[in-house]
C-alpha cells in the first residue's frame, strides 16, 4: 500500500512528515487531511483569537505533492 506524507504549516510553524501513513486511495488521504486541519485549529493552545492559518500538503512516495488544503480560522470577542 502506498505511503503518503503530510507536511503541515500551523501559523508559520512547519512540520515535515518523515514517516508517512499508508492509504489505499486518494479519497482516504483526503478525508484524513480535511479532518486534520480543523483539529489543529481546535488544539491550538497558543491562540488568543484573531486570524490563524493552517495548511497542509500531501506528498507521495516520489516526494511529489499530490494534494493541498488550507483553513483560515478567525475569531473575536465583540463588546
Amino acid at each position: 500500500m502506498p505511503h503518503y506524507f503530510f507536511d503541515i504549516d500551523a501559523n508559520g510553524s512547519r512540520t515535515h512528515d518523515e514517516v508517512g501513513l499508508p492509504f489505499s486511495s486518494k479519497s482516504q488521504f483526503r478525508k484524513a487531511a480535511v479532518t486534520t486541519l480543523p483539529a489543529l485549529a481546535l488544539q491550538d493552545r497558543n491562540a488568543d483569537g484573531g486570524t490563524r492559518n493552517y495548511s497542509l500538503s500531501v506528498r507521495d512516495e516520489r516526494c511529489q505533492v499530490v494534494y493541498t488544503a488550507s483553513l483560515t480560522f478567525d475569531d473575536a470577542f465583540h463588546h
